[in-house]
C-alpha cells in the first residue's frame, strides 16, 4: 500500500489502530466499522436483528445464545444483536451472550467452545453468530444428538462463502 501499488482500499476487517489508518494518504472506505473521518458502508442490521428474532420465535426457541466480540462500539454489525435481543425479550424468549475475541478464525476453538457451552447449558435451543461459529454450534448440537431445527435453531449472521462449507444448509442473514 505504501509503495503506491493501490489507489485506495475497502476494509472489511480492521487490523490496524485507528490512528494508523488516518496517516494513510489514500482513499479508504470501511465496511461495518465506524472510524472518525472515514466513510463507512453499513448493512441494515436493524432488519437483520429482526429477521433473526423472527426465525427463533418461529422455531419455538426459549433460550438463544449469541456471540459478541469486544469491539462492539465500532463494529456496526453488532447492532443486530441488540435488536434481536430486544425482539426476543418482547416475545418472552431469554438470551445469553458469550464474549469471544474479535477476529478469531479458528474453527476448532469455536467447536470446543460450542461443545462446552451446549454441554453445560442444555437448555440453550438457539444460536446466532458469525458464519464460522454458527457452523461450529451446528456441528456440536448434532454431536449431542439434537435435531436441527426442531430442537436447536442456528442463524449465521454474515452470509460469506464459509456457510457453503457446512455439511448442510444453514439459515443465514
Amino acid at each position: 500500500f505504501k509503495t503506491n501499488l493501490v489507489d485506495g482500499i475497502i476494509m472489511g476487517v480492521n487490523h490496524l489502530e485507528d490512528e494508523q489508518y488516518r496517516k494513510i494518504n489514500k482513499p479508504i472506505i470501511m465496511l461495518d466499522y465506524r472510524m472518525e473521518n472515514i466513510p463507512v458502508v453499513v448493512s441494515d442490521h436493524v432488519n437483520g436483528g429482526k429477521l433473526a428474532a423472527q426465525m427463533f420465535i418461529g422455531s419455538g426457541c426459549k433460550l438463544v445464545l449469541h456471540l459478541l466480540g469486544e469491539s462492539e462500539k465500532q463494529v456496526l454489525s453488532y447492532h443486530c444483536h441488540t435488536v434481536m435481543k430486544e425482539e426476543l425479550n418482547k416475545a418472552g424468549i431469554e438470551t445469553v451472550e458469550q464474549y469471544v475475541e474479535w477476529n478469531e478464525f479458528d474453527f476448532l476453538a469455536y467447536l470446543e467452545l460450542a461443545r462446552e457451552l451446549l454441554n453445560s447449558n442444555p437448555q440453550i435451543d438457539g444460536f446466532m453468530g458469525a458464519d464460522m461459529p454458527a457452523i461450529a454450534f451446528l456441528q456440536a448440537a448434532r454431536e449431542l444428538g439434537r435435531q436441527i431445527p426442531e430442537e436447536f435453531a442456528v442463524v449465521a449472521y454474515d452470509g460469506t462463502y464459509v456457510v457453503d462449507l457446512a455439511m448442510e444448509r444453514i439459515t443465514t442473514i
